[in-house]
């Protein structure tokens, strides 16, 4: 496979992505965001996401079964960061909050606390008719995904390469219909997985895929 043929050229000249390295507009972005989402019965029934003024980002979470729960931090990219603060700003403080509609089904309770300009607003729903709120749920649910499939990836390069081919394949969708979010977060285990020639090559070349994206 002529990709295939590269992917060693292309692991030598693409430097990892850095997880200290500056990569946020600091004009525009100097607000703190974060979101914890609690929903029993899921793989992750609890996580949270914490992002500082800097850019740099904490997530941590908890697991329903004994393995270990992903954490990471990292530095939110630049076009997240900017899409984050536009949909907040836009939110009108988060209000309304809560829906008012009745028997709704459980989504998972959220809770969004988004601090700038010296102040503050809070939000904790299952569902809101805000739509920018709904939005900037939905970029939480997506840096999720990514670390919960990075976790995965990780535990099955390390114990079931073949496993790796439904994951890899999960979390390429997710990417291309823009339900993953923040790849450079990954990028260490993403580099390891195309870097192994053990693992299966369509497996290897959906990895460049991921830094690829991840690096743009």
């Amino acid at each position: 496979m002529k990709r295939l043929a590269l992917l060693y050229l292309y692991l030598l000249a693409v430097p990892v992505v850095s997880q200290s390295a500056p990569s946020v507009p600091p004009a525009s972005s100097g607000f703190k965001w974060s979101m914890e989402f609690e929903r029993p019965g899921l793989t992750l029934p609890w996580w949270k996401i914490a992002r500082e003024a800097d850019g740099s980002t904490v997530f941590t979470a908890r697991r329903e079964d004994a393995l270990p729960p992903p954490s990471s931090t990292f530095i939110m990219s630049a076009a997240t960061s900017v899409k984050l603060e536009a949909l907040l700003r836009s939110s009108h403080g988060m209000q309304p909050c809560e829906t008012k509609a009745k028997n709704l089904a459980n989504m998972g309770m959220k809770t969004v606390i988004f601090t700038t300009d010296g102040t503050s607003a809070t939000c904790a729903f299952n569902y809101s008719d805000n739509k920018p709120l709904l939005q900037v749920a939905d970029i939480g649910q997506a840096i999720a995904l990514t670390l919960e499939s990075g976790a995965e990836l990780a535990r099955l390069h390390r114990y079931d390469r073949l496993g790796l081919d439904k994951e890899m394949i999960n979390l390429s969708k997710a990417a291309a219909e823009g339900n993953a979010l923040e790849l450079q977060s990954i990028a260490e285990t993403l580099r390891s997985i195309a870097a192994d020639t053990h693992v299966l090559d369509r497996v290897r070349v959906k990895a460049v895929h991921l830094l690829e994206l991840a690096s743009n």
